[in-house]
């Protein structure tokens, strides 16, 4: 009878102690053997790698800008590595961004060392998981449709408290157009009035100014196929 076959865990995390503190508490778990990296340095082109990984845990900005590299330059990474996020980023558009992405596990970084285990578990296995405030905020997120990039925009010039002619002069635009964006904003968010529509947007983390998520959500997968805090969705 042949053992169970191991989970083969790659660490690397852009903070020096949390990419340690994993690797020290997954190399504890049985089932899981753990190796660690340095840093977002393993993603880079023409890095040294591990051999045949089952999945790699990482922050969100590394996970990111590993998801959004064409299918061919991550088969040069690593053919069929499965992406763990852990991060203290927990608002609906990073979560909804990381989804698009195509990310396998969203954990945040306080989760305990049991739920952290299960998770790389559930993932090595093909399914998918996310924990449990990460799912909340998913669920409350599918209220809303998604704004395009040029909303964005000008959603993010809202909130800077320009007027209808300044966004226009801004982009090079129609006042009329973006009077067509504010209407389909205000709807989208289903808000009463450009102040509003500001709240809403710092609330959900849509004006976050970081290069990981500067793109239009096109799509939202349906995540049937997520394990929700350890239960099958």
């Amino acid at each position: 009878m042949q053992p169970p076959a191991r989970t083969k865990a790659f660490v690397s995390h852009r903070d020096p102690v949390m990419n340690a503190g994993l690797a020290s508490l997954l190399a504890d778990q049985p089932g899981i053997d753990v190796q660690l990296t340095s840093g977002p340095a393993f993603l880079a082109d023409g890095a040294a790698r591990p051999h045949a990984p089952d999945l790699l845990l990482t922050d969100y900005c590394s996970g990111m800008e590993y998801l959004a590299k064409p299918r061919e330059a991550r088969r040069q990474i690593h053919d069929g590595m499965r992406v763990v996020i852990i991060s203290s980023r927990q608002t609906e558009y990073e979560i909804r961004m990381a989804v698009e992405r195509g990310v396998h596990g969203y954990l945040l970084q306080d989760c305990r060392p049991a739920e952290l285990a299960d998770a790389v578990l559930t993932v090595s296995r093909g399914a998918r998981y996310i924990s449990p405030t990460i799912a909340q905020r998913l669920a409350d997120s599918l209220i809303y449709e998604s704004l395009t990039l040029r909303e964005v925009d000008v959603l993010r010039l809202i909130a800077q408290g320009l007027c209808n002619k300044s966004i226009a002069k801004e982009f090079g635009i129609a006042v009329g157009t973006v009077k067509s964006h504010v209407r389909a904003i205000l709807e989208k968010l289903q808000a009463s009035s450009r102040t509003e529509a500001a709240s809403i947007a710092v609330k959900r983390g849509m004006l976050a100014d970081t290069q990981a998520t500067e793109e239009p959500l096109h799509r939202l997968p349906v995540p049937g196929d997520f394990e929700l805090a350890g239960i099958a969705a």
